[in-house]
């Protein structure tokens, strides 16, 4: 299994000054994790198959109690039975969670859960394949200090990870609205700025239909 994933995750949250730190693992890897970790303090917890049961879960929230931040995903692996206990998790913990790896794959179908954490802080840390496995119908981007061709590159590597998700040969893919606000900027109200980005999207969506249908565009 990912036995290096939570041992690297533990290490960097000792590392960037966590404190003490609490590293929960299935219990077949707990030994291998003990004896990897010199700072945190892996713990066992109920497994079957190799992945965390069900069982799971109160001893995990029973540990929250004493912690500030969860760390979820890293070495998690991916089946309904995860899925589950990540997205019961997401909703009873009121802690701060950082989201990582497996743990933002098991939004996939189930965004909606980020629904109950409204008013709780949630980190979400996907690489561009996992941002474009969660993204859903619509979503905004937010990213500080970024200009404008930054931004477009990472809009683009986007697109093209979730176009090579598409299944077979159907295309695949979305539009995008890149608005880029000057540092110092004199403060906007936030529906003005989506209803810009909106206008920007629809507009790559209207190129997207004739690169994809330009028979549709003939005169």
């Amino acid at each position: 299994g990912y036995t290096g994933a939570p041992y690297l995750t533990a290490s960097a949250a000792v590392r960037s000054g966590c404190g003490l730190v609490y590293l929960g693992v299935p219990e077949s890897i707990w030994a291998v994790e003990a004896e990897k970790c010199v700072s945190a303090m892996p713990f066992p917890l109920p497994e079957k198959n190799g992945l965390l049961s069900d069982k799971a879960l109160q001893q995990i929230l029973e540990k929250l109690d004493i912690c500030d931040v969860l760390a979820l995903g890293p070495g998690l692996g991916r089946s309904d039975r995860v899925t589950r206990l990540a997205c019961d998790l997401l909703r009873q913990t009121e802690k701060p969670v950082v989201l990582d790896a497996d743990g933002i794959n098991a939004l996939e179908g189930h965004i909606d859960v980020l629904d109950a954490r409204r008013g709780r802080v949630t980190i979400l840390t996907p690489h561009d394949g996992e941002f474009a496995r969660i993204g859903g119908d619509e979503f905004c981007l937010l990213l500080r200090r970024c200009p404008r061709e930054t931004g477009q590159r990472k809009i683009e590597r986007m697109q093209e990870a979730f176009r090579r998700s598409a299944p077979g040969d159907y295309p695949c893919g979305f539009s995008c609205g890149i608005l880029e606000i000057p540092e110092g900027h004199a403060p906007t109200d936030a529906d003005d700025l989506l209803h810009e980005a909106d206008g920007r999207m629809y507009s790559q969506k209207e190129d997207h239909r004739r690169d994809y249908m330009p028979e549709l565009y003939q005169e």
